[in-house]
């Protein structure tokens, strides 16, 4: 028997429409999750319930508007880079505290991915606040609205086994976006000098894992090439603008620590070593400029780091 009109309509409502692929791709895949979320939220609604902070945290994580980014523009690192699709097949879906990340298997899809990763590193970090993830390759379904693959459960299953700069073997699920070997290895064999200049500056390495490292990035600003209108005295200025800043994010997370418990302190204390060392950078970057200003003797040509 027929089913009736409105059956007809549910039965096509829920069948895949044309332009959405059923099939699982090898992809380039990524899940990262804000730490300490569970408790901020308790700690909200025992104060009234005001989400709002929370909420501008998990935009830092990205939404659909970064892959709408990819479809109208294309690649926005390394643009030359090869790629298979223009958009990248860049998905991104945000749930809760946590967001997957998924691009295509080539150069472009790759360094773009690292660098939506090293931005949620870094806005975090701006904030006072940790994250912890795996980049990884694999496969995986991933719409604008629904993600599956043996690729995403493999970077969900390992993200809390994130090992990379750990002080002893005891410590487990370091604060780091943690990249698969697999992943590195891919990079160590292209030839495309882009991609692998721009993962060497968003990532670190330990001697055994690879990680995204906001702080190598952030010893290396500001930088300059000396040229002839080189400035020692407002490059001066902007070192210490950057110290400020990092001044800053370091007291932020000390006040987060006081109240902390262990394991939570041994997770703020590889941000506290990453910011001090940071903050030593631009001390030696500013006494390099103080000589600069008494001697005179400016090196045009070279590159200020």
């Amino acid at each position: 028997m027929t089913n009736s009109l409105s059956e007809q309509n549910s039965d096509q409502d829920q069948r895949p429409s044309d332009d959405f692929s059923t099939k699982v791709k090898d992809k380039f895949i990524a899940f990262v999750d804000i730490l300490g979320f569970k408790n901020m939220v308790d700690a909200a609604e025992q104060t009234g319930g005001d989400m709002r902070h929370l909420i501008e945290l998990t935009r830092m994580l990205g939404s659909n508007s970064d892959s709408q980014k990819f479809t109208r523009y294309g690649p926005t690192i390394c643009p030359h880079s090869t790629y298979i699709s223009r958009d990248l097949d860049f998905k991104v879906t945000q749930i809760s505290d946590c967001v997957v990340v998924s691009a295509e298997s080539s150069p472009a899809g790759l360094i773009n991915l690292i660098h939506h990763c090293f931005g949620i590193a870094i806005n975090l970090l701006a904030k006072g606040h940790l994250c912890r993830g795996v980049i990884t390759r694999g496969n995986i379904l991933h719409s604008d609205s629904q993600f599956m693959g043996t690729g995403y459960a493999d970077a969900y299953k390992n993200e809390q086994h994130v090992s990379v700069f750990r002080v002893d073997e005891k410590e487990r699920g370091t604060p780091f976006i943690q990249v698969a070997s697999p992943v590195v290895v891919y990079v160590s064999t292209l030839k495309d000098d882009c991609v692998r200049k721009m993962f060497a500056r968003m990532t670190d390495s330990d001697g055994t894992y690879t990680a995204i490292s906001p702080f190598r990035a952030l010893g290396n600003a500001p930088s300059a090439i000396v040229g002839p209108d080189f400035d020692p005295h407002a490059m001066k200025a902007s070192c210490q603008r950057s110290r400020k800043l990092r001044l800053d994010n370091l007291g932020m997370f000390e006040k987060s620590e006081a109240d902390a418990d262990d394991q939570t302190k041994a997770k703020i204390a590889h941000y506290k070593k990453g910011l001090l060392h940071v903050i030593a950078r631009l001390d030696e970057k500013e006494r390099k400029l103080d000589r600069m200003i008494e001697t005179g003797q400016i090196p045009y040509g070279s590159t200020f780091l």
